[in-house]
């Protein structure tokens, strides 16, 4: 299967997948403590987005084009246009996982971020100050 051909199966399925190494997966289920610990990530991230065209999501998938591969992360931050409709972020600069390791090539446009514990929120939040930077300067 070929990521396009993904992305069109997916839409009629009733679950979410991704599409690792071209096999779809079912995405696990949350436990609660991954569902706390996403909840407080949000909580510490979003004053950092107030004030700028940033927007932080959760459940949306994103489409890793360079690797041909396609996420459900956390916690996913947008540094692109805003479409109410869109399925995926429009230029998604950080995923965050849960409780959850993955394989990222280092040459994808994307920061990465796995957290599995109360701790491991400063370094997000110092990553997201980071990269809201980095981006602003870019503009």
């Amino acid at each position: 299967m070929t990521l396009e051909e993904f992305l069109i199966w997916e839409i009629q399925q009733s679950e979410r997948h991704e599409f690792i190494g071209g096999r779809a997966a079912a995405v696990e289920i949350v436990t609660q403590q991954q569902s706390l610990l996403s909840a407080d990530i949000i909580s510490a991230l979003r004053p950092l987005m107030r004030g700028t065209s940033f927007r932080l999501l959760s459940g949306v998938r994103v489409v890793v084009s360079p690797v041909g591969e396609v996420w459900y992360p956390a916690v996913v931050i947008d540094s692109g246009p805003f479409n109410p409709d869109a399925l995926e972020p429009a230029r998604p600069i950080l995923a965050v996982d849960v409780c959850r390791t993955r394989v990222v090539p280092a040459h994808i446009p994307l920061a990465y971020l796995m957290v599995d514990n109360e701790g491991d929120i400063a370094t997000a939040r110092h990553l997201v100050s980071l990269l809201i930077r980095e981006e602003s300067r870019e503009d």
